[in-house]
């Protein structure tokens, strides 16, 4: 007597292949997202890094450190208009993206050059950037210091990811460098 008919599926193996699909099916998908999420947010930060070490080379760059923040000519509609160090971020070829122009702003008593960047996502970062003269840092001690000498250049990179913001913080010490005099050789 022949007990076994392999005419077909039976009923269990359809449940059983079903349970397996719905355990199977989510939690692939499940990983397939959290691997995105992560991929983006990685990509985010690094863009975010790259444009504060961005801002920190522009500094960088100014020739005369008296420069990079002393004597700022704000103009009515709060956009600055004779400093070296804004004019090369808005003119800069590394810094692209920028919405509108750098402005001055005050933020918690301080001054800040504040402007906003988007990548090739159209995502935004604020950035907002604070030069603090090391004499000014010291003031509070008995001592006098010569001014623009040492300067703190301090970069804050804002930008939103999913529910929540993000912060990049990157400061560095910027020295005024040595004028070379003329010296003339004799042959």
């Amino acid at each position: 007597m022949k007990l076994r008919n392999n005419k077909g599926y039976v009923g269990a193996d359809i449940a059983v292949s079903i349970l397996i699909m719905t355990i199977l099916i989510p939690t692939l998908g499940a990983m397939i997202y959290n691997v995105n999420k992560a991929g983006r947010k990685l990509e985010r930060k690094s863009f975010a890094i790259n444009l504060a070490t961005n801002v920190i080379e522009t500094a960088k760059q100014v020739e005369n450190i008296e420069n990079l923040y002393s004597n700022i000519d704000v103009d009515d509609t709060k956009t600055a208009t004779n400093d070296d160090f804004i004019s090369r971020i808005n003119n800069s070829s590394v810094i692209t993206n920028i919405e509108g122009k750098a402005e001055i702003k005050d933020t918690q008593g301080n001054q800040a050059i504040i402007f906003n960047v988007t990548d090739n996502d159209k995502n935004i970062y604020q950035v907002t950037t604070k030069v603090i003269d090391y004499a000014d840092e010291l003031k509070d001690n008995n001592e006098t210091l010569t001014k623009n000498l040492v300067k703190t250049v301090n970069v804050i990179v804002e930008y939103s990811i999913g529910r929540g913001t993000e912060k990049i913080e990157i400061s560095n010490v910027i020295t005024q460098k040595k004028k070379e005099e003329n010296v003339g050789y004799y042959i």
